[in-house]
């Protein structure tokens, strides 16, 4: 399934603000969060794709 939703549209959408208010998290983190993360992805294939690290796989690869 592929979803054609932007950020900016479901930062409108009035749930996920009421969820957001209730955590004190503002739209602006969400997107200094997202540019952050795309900062640190800004490694891309030849087709273009962001390619992401390798998730950790366990606690102590979390906690470094």
């Amino acid at each position: 399934m592929h979803c054609n939703t932007t950020i900016d549209e479901l930062l409108s959408e009035p749930i996920i603000r009421k969820l957001m208010a209730s955590d004190g998290i503002k739209a602006e983190d969400i997107r200094s969060l997202l540019d952050e993360a795309k900062a640190r992805a800004n490694i891309t294939t030849s087709a273009g794709a962001i390619k992401l690290p390798r998730p950790a796989t366990s606690v102590m690869e979390i906690a470094g």
